[in-house]
């Protein structure tokens, strides 16, 4: 591998070696031989290859006819007919399945695969983030975390080589993370995300702020606050403390990565969102009971009230187990 100049967690693929280290089945070598071939003849490892190899596949493991035998059951038809499209959106290649019979289109099924490649060790970029002073998560958890690696994952920097780059990705270690939450973080976190939907996720020149912003400014706060913190405060003050970390994040137009703080998460966005999701803030915290439920026992009451605004307000709350 080979780090991108001036773009920490950001690299490139040598193509050395690297086909002969993974193992395909032969149907499968044979469906994508010339991508492969193509993609070994360069230096670096293509993404934009690798993600017409990850359509490529997706669609082999349809070829045996699965989807047309469940589909032509479900809806009694024996001419059903699958078509595939392929598109390249971002870091996934996106597959979609058309369907149709002789009665007529049934639907779409679009499937999104992002090709990863799993490092089997720590990255040194990331070695502050194993030895920093926290209070969260414990030592134990922090080892587990780091012996369990990370990933690369096919994503160009902002201005970069759209069909070399990669990124170090650490979702492995946040859903780790996530696992160790207490309770009350659980809850915080939550009423923090559903805010973000229902009031600051804003399109401003094609832009978003991200709710990995909020992911991160949450892991933030849990390493940083005490076991009292979390035990001695209620939900409208703990809530407030995460918003005005945000808010102070957004102030200075700068988010560091939770695990490579070089990394700006805000880089990309306008100044003129940034200057939005600020106002909507300071309305939030001028009045914050009446934007914030002030017990776990409220969270079901506030998902609800927030259900047509927020994506998938009540699924989180199920998944979580919250509001019984």
């Amino acid at each position: 591998m080979e780090p991108v100049a001036s773009k920490p967690g950001f690299l490139k693929l040598k193509t050395s070696g690297i086909f002969s280290a993974i193992k395909f089945e032969p149907a499968i070598v044979d469906n994508v031989k010339s991508f492969m071939e193509q993609t070994s003849s360069s230096k670096y490892v293509s993404t934009l290859k690798l993600k017409q190899i990850a359509a490529k596949l997706v669609q082999f493991k349809d070829s045996k006819g699965h989807v047309k035998a469940i589909i032509g059951e479900l809806f009694g038809a024996s001419d059903v007919k699958v078509v595939h499209f392929e598109e390249i959106q971002g870091p996934s290649a996106m597959l979609t399945i058309s369907l149709s019979y002789s009665g007529g289109h049934l639907f779409n099924v679009s499937i999104d695969s992002v090709p990863a490649v799993k490092l089997t060790y720590w990255p040194e970029i990331a070695s502050t983030w194993r030895t920093r002073q926290r209070h969260w998560p414990t030592p134990g958890i922090v080892e587990t975390i780091v012996q369990d690696g990370c990933h690369i994952v096919l994503k160009t920097s902002l201005g970069g080589d759209e069909d070399n780059e990669w990124r170090l990705s650490f979702s492995l270690a946040e859903k780790n993370l996530a696992k160790h939450r207490s309770s009350i973080q659980r809850e915080s976190y939550f009423i923090v995300k559903a805010l973000f939907y229902a009031h600051l996720k804003m399109e401003i020149k094609g832009k978003c702020l991200p709710s990995y912003a909020i992911k991160t400014v949450m892991m933030w706060v849990c390493e940083e606050q005490t076991d009292s913190f979390w035990k001695d405060n209620n939900l409208v003050d703990i809530v407030s403390v995460i918003l005005e970390k945000l808010e102070v994040y957004l102030e200075a137009g700068k988010l560091p990565h939770y695990f490579i703080p070089e990394i700006n998460i805000l880089e990309a966005m306008p100044g003129l969102l940034i200057t939005e999701a600020k106002e909507k803030l300071s309305i939030i915290k001028k009045e914050p009971h009446i934007y914030i439920p002030a017990h776990v026992s409220e969270i079901q009451e506030f998902a609800n009230t927030l259900g047509e605004k927020m994506e998938h307000g009540l699924q989180l709350v199920k998944l979580l187990g919250l509001g019984k």
